[in-house]
C-alpha cells in the first residue's frame, strides 16, 4: 500500500480474516479495519435465549415504516421535522444548484447528530473537504488522485459505519450509494445540483443511468426519504431559504410518489 494506491483491501493469510487499510491522502491518518473470521458456530437455541429470535407478536419486530414517520411529522416544522428524520435515521437528500448552501445545510445536520445520535459511526466522503462532523466516532474520506468517489464508497462499507454523507454526487457512485443506503446503512446524507426538489429525484436518475441502463425509480424511491431543496434568497439576511421538504413513499405509474410537508 502506497500513495499510488492509498486503499488496499486483502486476505490476512494466518486465518483468511479480511483487511483493509486506507493511508493519507484519502484520510487524514491512516486507518485499517479487520474483520475476523468467525470462531464459532452459535446456535439457534442461543438466538432464542438472547431474544434475538422470538415471535410475530414481539413489539421489537415492528418494521419502521414511512406511514409511522409521516404520522410523526405532519404539522410539524421543517426544522422539526429534520430532527425528527435525523433521529429515525431517514435518508436525506439535500438538493440546489451552486453556492444555495447545501454544504452548510448538511454540516447542520452533521452538528445535530452529535446530540440526537452521538454514538453514531459517520463516515464522509467528498472529493474537496467542506463538511465538518463534530460526532466523536467520525471518519471522512477523499476521493484524491486516482482514487475515485466510487471506490471510497465501496472501501466504506468495510468501516462498519451507521451513517453514510456524500459531500456531492455527481457520477456512477450514485448508484452504489443509493444500494448502500437501502441495504443496512440508512440516516445517510447527500447533496445533488438540482432546480427544485423533484428535480434532484430525477437527476439522480440521470446519474444511476451512468453505471447501470435497468430502471432505478423504485430503488431511489426507496432509498431516498426526504429531499429537501434549497435556494438563494436575496430577501433574507443570510441569503438562502428552504423551500421545500419533499417527502418520497414510492414509485408508482410512472411517476415519485411524494407529499410536501
Amino acid at each position: 500500500m502506497n500513495h499510488e494506491h492509498p486503499i488496499l483491501e486483502t486476505e490476512l493469510p494466518l486465518d483468511g480474516s479480511r483487511f483493509e487499510g486506507i493511508v493519507p491522502p484519502v484520510v487524514r491518518e491512516p486507518i485499517f479495519a479487520i474483520r475476523l473470521r468467525p470462531r464459532r458456530i452459535f446456535q439457534l437455541e442461543e438466538y432464542e435465549s438472547r431474544g434475538i429470535l422470538t415471535a410475530k407478536d414481539d413489539p421489537l419486530n415492528r418494521v419502521r415504516r414511512h406511514d409511522d414517520f409521516l404520522s410523526a411529522i405532519r404539522g410539524r416544522s421543517h426544522a422539526e421535522i429534520i430532527r425528527t428524520a435525523l433521529r429515525e435515521k431517514k435518508n436525506i437528500l439535500v438538493v440546489g444548484s451552486t453556492g444555495s448552501g447545501k454544504t452548510t445545510f448538511v454540516n447542520a445536520c452533521l452538528d445535530a447528530l452529535a446530540s440526537l445520535t452521538p454514538h453514531d459511526r459517520v463516515i464522509s466522503i467528498e472529493d474537496t473537504t467542506e463538511l465538518q462532523c463534530p460526532v466523536k466516532n467520525y471518519l471522512d474520506l477523499r476521493a484524491v488522485g486516482k482514487v475515485t468517489m466510487l471506490e471510497c464508497l465501496r472501501a466504506c462499507m468495510r468501516l462498519k459505519p451507521t451513517r453514510i454523507v456524500v459531500g456531492e454526487v455527481r457520477g456512477a457512485e450514485a448508484h452504489t450509494l443509493l444500494k448502500a443506503w437501502n441495504t443496512g446503512h440508512p440516516g445517510g446524507l447527500a447533496t445533488i445540483h438540482a432546480n427544485d426538489a423533484m428535480s434532484g429525484l430525477i437527476r439522480l436518475e440521470s446519474l444511476v443511468a451512468e453505471a447501470t441502463s435497468a430502471p432505478q425509480q423504485t430503488l431511489i424511491a426507496e432509498a431516498v426519504d426526504l429531499v429537501i431543496f434549497i435556494d438563494e434568497e436575496p430577501g433574507l439576511p443570510a441569503g438562502r431559504k428552504v423551500r421545500e421538504v419533499l417527502l418520497v413513499t414510492g414509485y408508482a405509474d410512472g411517476q415519485y410518489v411524494t407529499e410536501h410537508l
